[in-house]
């Protein structure tokens, strides 16, 4: 090739790469960025929830209600605005209810009153008597995206310094340990990739807010990104797993915030 025609091939292959470049820089200039505007509206007013969850097809809220020594799960219907009470719990304090992708069940976790030792429990969503289906666990329950399977963490049980991942059938039977990790925080919230292959957990320590990423491929739970001013709360995946949302609260407020990934 004579040096005029490589002239002429490195000139197109720069006008390519500069058409290109200009093309993707358009497209996502014009792509509008998820909850970039929204407004808000009161779906409860309650006064006493403490957690709540919000069902996949977007029709129903549950929520833990706390008064005096007295716990319970609200559902509301948000197109009908009607609320019913589905378990009564009394004494016994609930926390982290979780819909299933079917929105058929809610899994919440229950302590005897202490609030220290908590147990695994799967409610029907319109009523039925809730069954626990799993013993001391130390996290909500990550429910994959088919609904056959749940992940959750336990801690210092059996062995003290040391948590464990656990994969369970979605009745809590067939527990299965993916991972064993020693002198390390265990994560307080964890969620299920749409495409099945990631469960994104979040750790806070006295000094850094992170969320890790467990591979269940290769089985690692690694760092993914970290907050030296933010205590991490929940997780959710974006439906196409493109982002992952979470609300936080800033280190020194009591304010609670909403951010993005």
């Amino acid at each position: 090739m004579c040096s005029s025609d490589l002239l002429i091939a490195l000139i197109a292959l720069i006008l390519a790469v500069g058409a290109a470049y200009g093309i993707y820089s358009y497209v996502n200039r014009t792509r509008p960025l998820p909850f970039s505007s929204f407004s808000a509206t009161p779906v409860t007013d309650f006064g006493n929830v403490v957690a709540t969850a919000l069902s996949p097809d977007g029709k129903f809220l549950v929520s833990v209600l706390r008064r005096p020594n007295h716990y319970s799960l609200s559902l509301r219907n948000i197109p009908t605005g009607s609320d019913t009470i589905i378990v009564d719990a009394g004494t016994r304090v609930l926390d982290i209810p979780v819909f299933s992708p079917d929105s058929s069940y809610i899994y919440f976790r229950e302590s005897e009153g202490t609030g220290d030792a908590f147990d695994m429990v799967r409610a029907p969503l319109l009523g039925g008597t809730p069954q626990i289906i799993s013993k001391d666990v130390d996290s909500n329950a990550a429910i994959s995206p088919d609904g056959k399977n749940i992940v959750f963490a336990r801690d210092n049980d059996p062995e003290v310094d040391k948590w464990r991942l656990i994969e369970a059938d979605a009745d809590g039977s067939n527990e299965k340990v993916l991972l064993i990790t020693p002198g390390q925080l265990a994560p307080q919230w964890l969620v299920w990739s749409p495409d099945g292959k990631r469960i994104a957990g979040t750790i806070n320590g006295k000094t850094l807010g992170e969320i890790r990423m467990f591979e269940l491929a290769s089985g690692k739970f690694q760092p993914f990104v970290q907050f030296p001013d933010k205590f991490v709360a929940r997780l959710a995946w974006a439906p196409d797993g493109r982002w992952v949302y979470m609300t936080h609260t800033s280190r020194g407020e009591r304010v609670s915030d909403n951010t993005n990934i």
